[in-house]
C-alpha cells in the first residue's frame, strides 16, 4: 500500500484526513466490482505529482 506524505492528504484530499484511522462500510463490492481501486485513483488522478499550473487558466 502506497504511504502519503500527511501534508499532501491535509492538503489535497482533505483537511484533517491523515489523523483518519477506521470506519465502518457496508460491502458494495459485487455492485462495483471496480470499488477496491477508487481510494487510489482518486490520489493518483488528483494529487499534484506533476508541474503545477500557472494561474490564471484560459
Amino acid at each position: 500500500m502506497i504511504s502519503w506524505n500527511p501534508e499532501i492528504l491535509n492538503r489535497c484530499a482533505a483537511p484533517k484526513i491523515s489523523e483518519f484511522t477506521s470506519m465502518e462500510l457496508a460491502d458494495i463490492s459485487s455492485e462495483f466490482p471496480e470499488s477496491a481501486y477508487w481510494l487510489q485513483n482518486h490520489f493518483l488522478n488528483n494529487t499534484p505529482l506533476r508541474k503545477p499550473f500557472k494561474a490564471p487558466l484560459k
